[in-house]
Protein backbone atom coordinates (compact mmCIF):
# COMPACT_ATOMS: atom_id res chain seq x y z
CA UNK A 1 0.00 0.00 0.00
CA UNK A 2 0.80 3.60 -0.43
CA UNK A 3 1.68 5.99 1.93
CA UNK A 4 -0.37 8.97 0.72
CA UNK A 5 1.11 12.42 2.03
CA UNK A 6 -0.98 15.34 2.59
CA UNK A 7 -0.99 18.32 4.79
CA UNK A 8 -3.65 19.80 6.54
CA UNK A 9 -4.79 23.38 6.88
CA UNK A 10 -3.65 24.38 3.36
CA UNK A 11 -4.10 26.89 2.21
CA UNK A 12 -3.77 29.30 5.17
CA UNK A 13 -5.52 32.71 5.28
CA UNK A 14 -2.03 34.41 6.46
CA UNK A 15 -0.37 32.89 3.71
CA UNK A 16 0.33 34.23 0.20
CA UNK A 17 -1.20 31.92 -2.17
CA UNK A 18 1.67 31.10 -4.48
CA UNK A 19 3.35 29.82 -0.83
CA UNK A 20 1.15 27.39 -0.53
CA UNK A 21 0.78 26.36 -4.15
CA UNK A 22 3.21 23.49 -3.87
CA UNK A 23 1.25 21.89 -0.90
CA UNK A 24 -2.14 22.52 -2.94
CA UNK A 25 -0.76 20.09 -5.68
CA UNK A 26 0.45 18.01 -3.53
CA UNK A 27 -3.11 17.31 -1.96
CA UNK A 28 -5.28 17.24 -4.82
CA UNK A 29 -3.17 14.61 -6.51
CA UNK A 30 -3.23 12.53 -3.43
CA UNK A 31 -6.91 12.64 -3.80
CA UNK A 32 -6.77 10.46 -6.60
CA UNK A 33 -3.91 8.90 -5.49
CA UNK A 34 -6.02 7.38 -2.18
CA UNK A 35 -8.89 7.23 -4.21
CA UNK A 36 -7.30 4.74 -6.90
CA UNK A 37 -6.36 2.61 -4.12
CA UNK A 38 -9.79 0.70 -3.68
CA UNK A 39 -11.74 2.43 -6.40
CA UNK A 40 -11.95 3.46 -9.77
CA UNK A 41 -10.48 7.04 -9.77
CA UNK A 42 -11.37 10.13 -12.06
CA UNK A 43 -11.64 9.71 -16.23
CA UNK A 44 -12.18 6.54 -15.89
CA UNK A 45 -15.51 4.44 -17.32
CA UNK A 46 -17.59 3.56 -14.32
CA UNK A 47 -15.57 6.30 -11.96
CA UNK A 48 -15.96 5.93 -8.25
CA UNK A 49 -17.02 2.32 -7.82
CA UNK A 50 -14.66 -0.46 -6.11
CA UNK A 51 -12.31 -2.45 -7.62
CA UNK A 52 -11.42 -3.96 -4.27
CA UNK A 53 -11.72 -3.41 -0.34
CA UNK A 54 -8.61 -3.85 1.43
CA UNK A 55 -8.48 -3.72 5.09
CA UNK A 56 -5.71 -3.49 7.58
CA UNK A 57 -5.44 -5.10 11.19
CA UNK A 58 -5.03 -2.38 12.88
CA UNK A 59 -2.74 -4.12 15.07
CA UNK A 60 -5.54 -5.89 16.36
CA UNK A 61 -5.43 -9.64 17.25
CA UNK A 62 -7.95 -12.28 17.97
CA UNK A 63 -10.57 -10.48 17.15
CA UNK A 64 -9.80 -7.94 19.63
CA UNK A 65 -11.88 -4.59 18.60
CA UNK A 66 -8.73 -1.82 17.63
CA UNK A 67 -8.33 0.96 19.72
CA UNK A 68 -9.17 3.57 17.12
CA UNK A 69 -12.42 1.95 16.66
CA UNK A 70 -15.82 3.54 18.88
CA UNK A 71 -18.45 0.55 18.95
CA UNK A 72 -22.13 2.14 18.38
CA UNK A 73 -25.35 1.41 18.53
CA UNK A 74 -27.51 1.03 14.83
CA UNK A 75 -24.26 0.58 13.03
CA UNK A 76 -22.25 -2.69 11.62
CA UNK A 77 -18.46 -2.30 11.24
CA UNK A 78 -16.80 -5.11 9.57
CA UNK A 79 -13.00 -5.06 10.15
CA UNK A 80 -9.55 -7.27 9.64
CA UNK A 81 -7.73 -8.83 12.35
CA UNK A 82 -4.79 -11.17 12.73
CA UNK A 83 -5.79 -14.84 14.15
CA UNK A 84 -2.80 -16.70 15.11
CA UNK A 85 -0.98 -14.93 12.64
CA UNK A 86 -3.43 -15.10 9.64
CA UNK A 87 -5.61 -12.11 8.64
CA UNK A 88 -9.65 -12.78 9.10
CA UNK A 89 -12.58 -10.85 8.86
CA UNK A 90 -14.57 -9.72 11.87
CA UNK A 91 -18.28 -8.26 12.70
CA UNK A 92 -18.75 -5.99 14.99
CA UNK A 93 -22.56 -5.23 15.82
CA UNK A 94 -24.07 -1.97 17.23
CA UNK A 95 -22.01 -1.42 20.64
CA UNK A 96 -21.06 -4.96 21.17
CA UNK A 97 -17.64 -5.06 23.32
CA UNK A 98 -17.08 -8.94 21.10
CA UNK A 99 -16.83 -9.36 17.36
CA UNK A 100 -18.00 -12.14 15.47
CA UNK A 101 -15.41 -14.39 13.20
CA UNK A 102 -16.38 -14.41 9.84
CA UNK A 103 -13.82 -16.09 8.28
CA UNK A 104 -11.22 -18.62 9.32
CA UNK A 105 -7.23 -18.39 8.13
CA UNK A 106 -6.25 -21.55 10.06
CA UNK A 107 -6.75 -23.93 6.90
CA UNK A 108 -10.21 -23.35 5.85
CA UNK A 109 -10.42 -23.79 1.94
CA UNK A 110 -12.64 -23.90 -0.42
CA UNK A 111 -14.46 -27.02 -1.43
CA UNK A 112 -13.85 -28.56 -4.48
CA UNK A 113 -16.23 -31.17 -5.85
CA UNK A 114 -16.08 -34.95 -4.78
CA UNK A 115 -13.57 -34.20 -2.05
CA UNK A 116 -12.80 -36.60 0.53
CA UNK A 117 -10.71 -35.10 3.09
CA UNK A 118 -11.21 -31.38 3.80
CA UNK A 119 -11.79 -28.87 6.20
CA UNK A 120 -14.12 -25.75 5.69
CA UNK A 121 -14.71 -22.74 8.45
CA UNK A 122 -18.79 -21.15 9.26
CA UNK A 123 -19.51 -18.27 10.59
CA UNK A 124 -18.86 -17.52 14.41
CA UNK A 125 -15.74 -19.51 14.66
CA UNK A 126 -16.70 -22.93 14.17
CA UNK A 127 -14.73 -25.41 12.45
CA UNK A 128 -15.68 -28.44 9.91
CA UNK A 129 -12.79 -31.59 9.49
CA UNK A 130 -13.93 -34.25 7.35
CA UNK A 131 -12.22 -37.36 5.56
CA UNK A 132 -12.22 -40.89 4.81
CA UNK A 133 -10.40 -43.33 6.79
CA UNK A 134 -9.26 -46.38 3.85
CA UNK A 135 -6.74 -49.14 3.95
CA UNK A 136 -8.03 -51.01 7.15
CA UNK A 137 -6.68 -54.43 7.59
CA UNK A 138 -9.03 -57.21 5.95
CA UNK A 139 -6.55 -60.14 7.77
CA UNK A 140 -8.08 -58.95 11.65
CA UNK A 141 -11.72 -58.44 13.21
CA UNK A 142 -10.60 -56.08 15.45
CA UNK A 143 -8.34 -53.09 14.27
CA UNK A 144 -7.85 -49.87 16.34
CA UNK A 145 -6.01 -46.83 15.11
CA UNK A 146 -5.20 -42.88 15.40
CA UNK A 147 -6.61 -39.90 12.99
CA UNK A 148 -5.12 -36.90 12.94
CA UNK A 149 -6.87 -33.93 12.34
CA UNK A 150 -5.57 -31.46 8.93
CA UNK A 151 -5.29 -28.86 10.33
CA UNK A 152 -5.84 -29.26 13.64
CA UNK A 153 -8.66 -27.62 15.93
CA UNK A 154 -7.62 -23.89 16.90
CA UNK A 155 -9.21 -24.60 20.43
CA UNK A 156 -11.13 -28.08 21.02
CA UNK A 157 -13.07 -30.60 19.14
CA UNK A 158 -16.69 -30.83 19.88
CA UNK A 159 -17.86 -34.22 18.62
CA UNK A 160 -16.85 -37.10 15.74
CA UNK A 161 -19.14 -38.55 13.55
CA UNK A 162 -18.33 -41.85 12.17
CA UNK A 163 -19.73 -43.68 9.06
CA UNK A 164 -18.89 -46.88 7.74
CA UNK A 165 -18.87 -47.44 3.99
CA UNK A 166 -21.35 -50.25 3.22
CA UNK A 167 -20.39 -53.34 1.64
CA UNK A 168 -23.07 -55.51 2.43
CA UNK A 169 -26.91 -55.83 3.46
CA UNK A 170 -26.93 -58.63 5.05
CA UNK A 171 -26.92 -58.13 9.13
CA UNK A 172 -24.52 -60.35 9.82
CA UNK A 173 -21.99 -58.36 7.99
CA UNK A 174 -22.29 -55.30 9.88
CA UNK A 175 -19.33 -54.06 12.06
CA UNK A 176 -19.44 -52.22 15.17
CA UNK A 177 -17.15 -48.64 14.62
CA UNK A 178 -16.44 -46.92 17.73
CA UNK A 179 -14.93 -43.88 18.87
CA UNK A 180 -12.95 -44.49 21.68
CA UNK A 181 -11.76 -40.71 22.84
CA UNK A 182 -10.65 -37.43 20.67
CA UNK A 183 -9.13 -34.02 21.24
CA UNK A 184 -8.20 -30.98 19.55
CA UNK A 185 -5.41 -32.95 17.03
CA UNK A 186 -6.83 -36.21 16.27
CA UNK A 187 -9.49 -38.98 17.19
CA UNK A 188 -9.17 -42.73 18.06
CA UNK A 189 -11.60 -45.36 16.81
CA UNK A 190 -12.28 -49.05 17.16
CA UNK A 191 -13.08 -51.13 14.15
CA UNK A 192 -14.80 -54.69 15.47
CA UNK A 193 -15.90 -56.31 12.37
CA UNK A 194 -17.87 -59.77 12.17
CA UNK A 195 -15.47 -60.96 9.64
CA UNK A 196 -12.04 -60.07 8.60
CA UNK A 197 -12.61 -59.00 5.28
CA UNK A 198 -15.77 -56.65 5.87
CA UNK A 199 -15.69 -53.41 5.76
CA UNK A 200 -11.92 -51.71 5.10
CA UNK A 201 -13.27 -48.08 4.89
CA UNK A 202 -15.63 -45.68 6.75
CA UNK A 203 -16.15 -41.57 6.97
CA UNK A 204 -15.80 -38.95 9.34
CA UNK A 205 -16.56 -35.87 9.92
CA UNK A 206 -15.58 -33.54 13.02
CA UNK A 207 -16.90 -30.27 14.21
CA UNK A 208 -14.82 -27.94 16.55
CA UNK A 209 -13.62 -24.50 17.21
Amino acid sequence: MVNVTYTNDIPLATNNPSQDQPDMKINTNAVDTILNVDHVSFNTNDGGTHKQCQLTSLNSTNGSIPSTFTPTNFFETIYASLSSGVGDLWLLRGSSATGIQLTGGQGAEIIPAAITNGNTFLAGGIQLIWGTVTGISNTAQHVSDITTFSPSFNNACLAVFLTPIVQSTSSSSIPSLTLYNFSRTAFTWVFNKPTANAYTSFNWVAIGY
